[in-house]
């Protein structure tokens, strides 16, 4: 439907409201590329939006938006003289419109039809809208909404206030930092409410039924936000909602975290993956990610929130070595790539979870062997230093680099190249073991050995146990063989190469511990039946673990001399393949 002078006076008066309300931010700081005024209205018994985007350009300014997914029914571009004219129709979804001498306002009317969407809804028992629900310029900016919403739902966006203002039977909104996309959530909530501190709040979002969850969720998030504050800087936002939504999400939005309903049940949530999302705020949402140089942003979380709240509880080690043992389960040849190359992990990407244990726990290691590098103190000044000066900007590994190498007053360049542009890790040996007696002293001398070519610049923790206790010392090894002597107090019991994890690294075969995700990482996978008869029992486990990776066979069809190229599982211990290898395991009935 053609846009007509009367749709235009109408559309005025439905964003009027939108203009009225941008946050104390909007005013200041950098000149507009333009403004960006939507307009939507739901009807969730036919899972369907209607909106409007009103975008004024000034003298010059262009714009590019995406559409894809859109039906769009009606485009009008309104010249500053009062002039229409009917812009470029969309191609392949894209919509350009080259700058001009005058300003201009370019009107869009569309639709859109959510059903049967993983990630979206529209229905009566919730709104959630996280992708292409809009006209997405290809480049940030400020936009203001109006929406109208069912009765009874309330509403989270991007925003500068919370709760969002009412205007009639509507809800406005503006957010005074420039963004692409907003992310919108509505549905029939319970309201709750926890001052963090004078001027910042958290909310609680929640369905009727988990609303008892509500405080333990204030109380968690309070504490993250003091703490990040405190570690980092000020919260960039002014308030923090924790929002359930029906469909299975985990994601740290400005302003907001979307968490599946599911989810949120789960005991351990508010004391795991509440803090990563709240963390999100300041890394990933206040400071960008430069992605065509790399994401720095989940190694960083990570090891800020998840691996910071396991040495909390004194298993700083424990958790390192199951990052470690995780990388190595998923990583191979096949499947390595540079940290500098990772830039997000979706679970329904190909080999998501080698992906994954590059960005998440390679990422989170290489913060810690910088900590352990540049000291604690000299670790911490550059992380408020690189939150200071990226805040509203899009920061990239190098940002890092800056920052770090400023802090502890040293050329981190080596460092951040080596862990950054490699795909592979260290590999380190010890040989040639040897103890002499010099009058009062004791010296261990022994061959430090890197397998890896070239060789890592490296600082070891070596630790040696005496009948009087642990000594410690901190080795450097920049070379494939570095002699080392050690003078200690009595003699060695035991010598141990960085037993704390403390470095990511090849794992030695008597390190690396028996779980699952070996099997699920392993290239090549025999699932061996006990017999046909057995498959229906296992019919459950194959039917939601398994994959085109997995090949199942009987044991009647397998010989013992396939068992060596392959990762095993037997399916039923009785069959002769599993007791040539295990004897009759002593397990319960």
């Amino acid at each position: 439907m053609p846009f007509t002078t009367h749709s235009l006076a109408l559309l005025s008066l439905i964003l009027l409201a939108v203009l009225t309300v941008s946050g104390p931010e909007a005013v200041a700081g950098e000149e507009s590329a333009g403004e960006y005024d939507l307009s939507v209205t739901f009807s969730p018994e036919s899972h369907s939006l209607r909106g409007t985007a009103r975008i004024s350009l000034p003298a010059g300014a262009g714009i590019d938006l995406d559409l894809h997914g859109l039906t769009v029914d009606g485009l009008l571009l309104r010249e500053e003289d009062g002039s229409e004219l009917t812009p470029p129709q969309p191609q392949q979804g894209m919509l350009h419109l080259a700058g001009a001498k005058i300003g201009r306002e370019l009107y869009i009317s569309y639709a859109r039809v959510v059903r049967d969407s993983p990630d979206e809804r529209i229905d009566p028992s919730g709104i959630v809208l996280t992708g292409l629900w809009h006209p997405v310029p290809q480049r940030e900016m400020r936009i203001r909404l109006s929406a109208g919403l069912p009765p009874g739902f309330t509403a989270a966006v991007e925003s500068d206030r919370f709760p969002l203002v009412k205007d009639g039977d509507r809800l406005v909104a503006a957010f005074s930092r420039p963004l692409q996309n907003l992310h919108f959530v509505a549905g029939p909530y319970v309201e709750d409410s926890l001052e963090v501190r004078p001027g910042l709040r958290v909310y609680s979002l929640f369905f009727a039924e988990d609303r008892q969850l509500a405080p333990s969720y204030l109380e968690a998030a309070a504490g993250y936000l003091r703490r990040y504050e405190r570690e980092i800087g000020p919260y960039p936002y002014a308030h923090y909602l924790i929002v359930a939504n029906r469909l299975p999400t985990g994601l740290g939005l400005p302003t907001f975290t979307l968490l599946g309903q599911q989810v949120l049940r789960l005991p351990f949530i508010r004391e795991t993956s509440l803090g990563h999302e709240v963390l999100h705020s300041w890394f990933g949402n206040s400071v960008e990610v430069d992605y065509a140089k790399g994401n720095w942003c989940e190694g960083l979380t990570t090891f800020l929130a998840d691996h910071s709240f396991r040495a909390d509880q004194g298993q700083a080690a424990a958790d390192r070595k199951e990052r470690i043992a995780n990388y190595l389960s998923y990583v191979n040849k096949e499947t390595a790539v540079p940290l500098s190359a990772f830039r997000s992990a979706d679970h329904r990407q190909p080999q998501g979870q080698a992906v994954r244990a590059v960005g998440y726990n390679r990422g989170a290691m290489f913060f810690q062997e910088l900590r352990e590098l540049i000291g604690a103190e000299a670790f911490n000044r550059g992380l408020r230093s690189f939150y200071r000066e990226n805040q509203g900007k899009s920061a990239s590994w190098s940002d890092l680099q800056q920052s770090f190498s400023l802090a502890s007053d040293r050329d981190l360049g080596g460092f951040f190249s080596d862990r950054l542009d490699r795909t592979a890790i260290p590999e380190i040996a010890v040989s040639d073991i040897a103890v002499s007696q010099t009058g009062a002293a004791t010296r261990l001398s022994f061959q430090l050995s890197q397998k890896t070519e070239p060789p890592f610049a490296l600082r070891l923790p070596v630790e040696v146990t005496t009948a009087s206790g642990i000594e410690r010392f901190v080795v450097t090894s920049e070379r494939a063989a570095t002699p080392v002597s050690l003078t200690i107090n009595g003699l060695p019991l035991q010598l141990s190469i960085d037993p704390d994890y403390t470095l990511m690294r090849q794992l030695a075969a008597a390190e690396l511990p028996p779980v699952w995700s070996r099997f699920l990482g392993a290239q090549k996978k025999l699932v061996i039946l006990e017999s046909e008869e057995k498959r229906d029992l296992y019919a459950p486990l194959l039917d939601a673990l398994g994959d085109e990776s997995w090949t199942v066979r009987t044991a009647a069809e397998v010989k013992s001399g396939e068992l060596s190229g392959s990762s095993l599982l037997f399916l039923g211990l009785q069959q002769p393949l599993s007791r040539s290898l295990f004897a009759r395991p002593d397990h319960p009935a």
